[in-house]
């Protein structure tokens, strides 16, 4: 290949998507999340540290181009923190006035609707029951969701289970307080879903 070609490296240096801007991958009918890390077995870490890899053309290039001068790379020192105990938490719902302003709609709005790209969106609404046992259903949600009746976390659904029925006890006639915690786990940035409408967040129907 050094004769006949040249070569070209995918990544040279792995890196981090901080926060919520995580891509995700395109396989199929399902869509998988991917994590923040992006390494993609690089010549070097996230922390800028050389990979096997780096050596394995280090040793390329000496073999093939001896004439060229190479310096040895700098490697950080790093330490492991395992069994970090939580000290401290706080509760999403007895936090929500202090982290976003509600917006009344007549029907669920999607993410993009919002202007909100990333992260998590809330769905609050008050219904009585018909019956001692409910059937709920999330039409066409993504990514994941989470069901709370009266503060009480009920069920948590993947796309591939979002829209299943989740039978939920309470009283009869009752008014029941309905949130649904919606997250983003992050859209397909290639291919022929770069443009879907799979990619909108959110509720993207509706709730029976």
């Amino acid at each position: 290949v050094l004769q006949q070609a040249s070569i070209n490296l995918y990544m040279f240096h792995g890196g981090t998507n901080f926060g919520f801007m995580n891509g995700c991958s395109a396989r199929g009918v399902i869509d998988l999340p991917q994590v923040t890390s992006y390494d993609y077995d690089a010549l070097l870490d996230e922390r800028g540290n050389p990979t096997d890899k780096y050596y394995a053309v280090q040793r390329m290039l000496k073999e093939h181009y001896p004439e060229y001068p190479q310096m040895e790379p700098l490697v950080k020192e790093s330490f492991e923190l395992r069994n970090i105990p939580l000290s401290q938490k706080v509760s999403l719902f007895e936090t929500l006035p202090d982290l976003a302003e509600p917006i009344e709609s007549l029907y669920p709005m999607k993410m993009e609707e919002l202007g909100q790209n990333v992260g998590y969106l809330l769905y609050r609404t008050w219904a009585s029951w018909d019956a001692d046992q409910e059937r709920l259903r999330v039409i066409d949600g993504r990514d994941r969701m989470q069901l709370y009746v009266d503060g009480q976390h009920i069920a948590t659904q993947y796309q591939t289970e979002i829209g299943q029925d989740i039978m939920v006890d309470g009283q009869k006639k009752a008014e029941h307080q309905l949130d649904i915690l919606m997250e983003n786990m992050g859209r397909v940035n290639y291919g022929h879903k770069l443009l879907a409408d799979t990619q909108q967040k959110g509720i993207r129907t509706g709730v029976c």
